[in-house]
C-alpha cells in the first residue's frame, strides 16, 4: 500500500469525473488539500464523510466520497 501525505499545501492531480460522481480515487502525489480545493471543500468535510483517522495519510486507490 502506497501512502501519500495528505494535508501538505501541494497540488493534487485534477480527476475530471469527480464534480459529477461525487467520489474520487487517490493518485499518487494527491494531498487532502489539492483535492478539498479542486471540488471546493474542506480538509474537515472529506476527513469527517471518509471517517479519516490521520488526516495526514491517504492511500493511492483510496475511494473518498464527497457526499
Amino acid at each position: 500500500m502506497q501512502l501519500v501525505n495528505a494535508v501538505s499545501g501541494s497540488t493534487s492531480t485534477t480527476n475530471k469525473e469527480t464534480s459529477t460522481s461525487g467520489s474520487y480515487t487517490v493518485k499518487s502525489g494527491d494531498t487532502l488539500y489539492g483535492i478539498a480545493k479542486e471540488n471546493n471543500t474542506s480538509v474537515a468535510n472529506l476527513v469527517a464523510l471518509n471517517h479519516i483517522s490521520d488526516p495526514n495519510e491517504i492511500s493511492v486507490g483510496q475511494k473518498l466520497k464527497f457526499a
